[in-house]
């Protein structure tokens, strides 16, 4: 029979046992398998039992390694929230301001979205939830519903402002054809 450890901790024996050197090794790993930020990173110490000066060196240590990389971090996480969620850029910074990215860095993450990708990303949107609607929807609550659908997804007021009435113009051409 497998011993079972007491659950009152909620952490394992392993971490409990766990030198600064074993924990570096381990969040070395931990870094390597995906981006992190130092906010992740410092939560994983915390529920590791690592606190105080070990914590602070292990962080070092992972800077200096390269391991932990706040600007790859912030850059990986804006190109994929955009590609892969649809994201936009009022989103994307609000995700690196909840993980305690700086101004700096987001801006620079913020610069690997192409803009002409960004508009065509913002305008698929648009036309998706156009044909999502019935279609014998008012012009104006179709325009509040697609405003409100791309302000969701981080896109911003100025650029729905001019996109919105190219796509509700482009749709009833299209419906006009039918």
């Amino acid at each position: 029979m497998v011993p079972r450890w007491p659950r009152q901790s909620g952490r394992c024996p392993y971490f409990c046992r766990m030198t600064r050197e074993l924990a570096l090794e381990h969040l070395e790993r931990y870094c390597d398998y995906q981006d992190r930020c130092h906010l992740e990173v410092h939560r994983k110490l915390v529920r590791m039992g690592i606190r105080g000066d070990d914590r602070d060196w292990i962080v070092g240590e992972l800077l200096r390694s390269g391991h932990l990389n706040e600007e790859r971090f912030a850059r990986s996480l804006a190109r994929g929230k955009f590609r892969i969620n649809g994201w936009g850029r009022l989103r994307i910074a609000e995700a690196l301001r909840i993980r305690k990215i700086g101004d700096y860095l987001c801006r620079k993450a913020l610069e690997e979205i192409p803009e002409d990708e960004y508009e065509a990303s913002a305008r698929r949107l648009l036309e998706s939830t156009l044909l999502a609607l019935p279609p014998d929807m008012v012009n104006g609550e179709v325009r509040t519903r697609l405003r409100s659908r791309a302000l969701a997804r981080g896109f911003e007021p100025a650029l729905l402002d001019r996109l919105v009435p190219e796509v509700m113009q482009a749709g009833d051409r299209q419906h006009g054809d039918k």
